[in-house]
């Protein structure tokens, strides 16, 4: 009898054991039912956001194209106005304006198609040994009729050796002249803007340096997000789109380099520091070339 009653609650345990295992194996079943259709929409919004980068970027494109279409003539207009004989100082002052605008409204398209290009996986950079010196004299001339406008003083100071780098030469110059740009349009008339450059182990850290308007903290981590605008003020001529930090960045990025912002507040300036990897080689033609002064 005992052992009749020992056999009974073995095959009540194992009854139970049983239920237990089944409802576990449902459970299992469920959360597993739970995951996949979680996966499906997790895979369904990831389509969903690429084909809205992808309109995204045919927008931006097509708005480009639309907008270059009319800034042309006006440009061209602009010239002939120029050349018009008998020119009053008013006319000239008029064709000055529309000129620099022009050119305004050039670079704010300009960075719309490189964001939208970046964004499409569309930039590549073509690495090649560089000396940072040309890269950052392209970029001066750039901005030196900007600079002379509002009579603001650059100051260069790099290492008396040449820096080589392995970069895109077209590329780094955008991202130099994108922040000499930038510590332009926030310093005032009479400011000035510092270039410095120093040498860490097998980076070089360009510094670009203004005594403008300065930014708050709260925006510092979100300055080089898309469409983020820095301040505004009535000393700052020119507005724009925020994405020409965006693209700085991501050329930067491209270069295996890093691109920082500091700022000790509003009316303090600002310092955009650039990390590059310095070239892996020794290149014998670049090391030994005159290096020349910037002004």
């Amino acid at each position: 009898m005992e052992e009749l009653e020992d056999e009974l609650q073995l095959l009540r345990a194992v009854v139970e054991e049983s239920s237990t295992l089944k409802a576990v194996v449902l459970q299992l079943r469920e959360a597993n039912k739970k995951q996949v259709l979680a996966t499906n929409r997790a895979q369904k919004f990831r389509d969903e956001a690429k084909e809205i980068n992808r309109r995204q970027n045919e927008f931006l494109v097509v708005l480009v194209h639309e907008l270059r279409n009319p800034l042309a003539p006006i440009g061209m207009a602009a010239s002939l106005l120029e050349s018009t004989p008998n020119t009053t100082p008013q006319l000239i002052k008029i064709q000055e304006i529309i000129s620099r605008q022009v050119k305004h409204m050039g670079r704010l398209l300009d960075d719309l198609k490189e964001v939208a290009h970046i964004t499409s996986g569309a930039v590549t950079v073509l690495p090649e040994p560089i000396l940072l010196v040309d890269v950052l004299q392209e970029a001066i001339d750039i901005v030196q009729w900007r600079l002379d406008g509002r009579r603001q003083t650059l100051h260069v100071d790099l290492p008396d050796a040449p820096v080589v780098l392995d970069g895109d030469q077209v590329r780094l110059n955008q991202v130099f002249s994108n922040l000499l740009i930038n510590a332009s349009k926030f310093t005032p008339d009479d400011g000035n803007i510092t270039i410095t450059a120093t040498l860490a182990k097998k980076h070089v850290q360009v510094a670009i340096k203004d005594d403008g308007m300065g930014i708050e903290a709260g925006l510092l981590p979100h300055l080089f997000e898309l469409f983020t605008q820095g301040p505004r003020s009535a000393t700052c001529a020119e507005g724009g789109l925020g994405v020409g930090l965006n693209v700085v960045r991501n050329l930067v990025r491209m270069h295996h380099g890093e691109v920082e912002v500091f700022s000790n507040g509003a009316g303090q300036g600002s310092t955009f520091t650039v990390t590059l990897p310095l070239s892996a080689e020794r290149h014998a033609a670049l090391l030994f070339r005159q290096q020349p002064k910037l002004a």
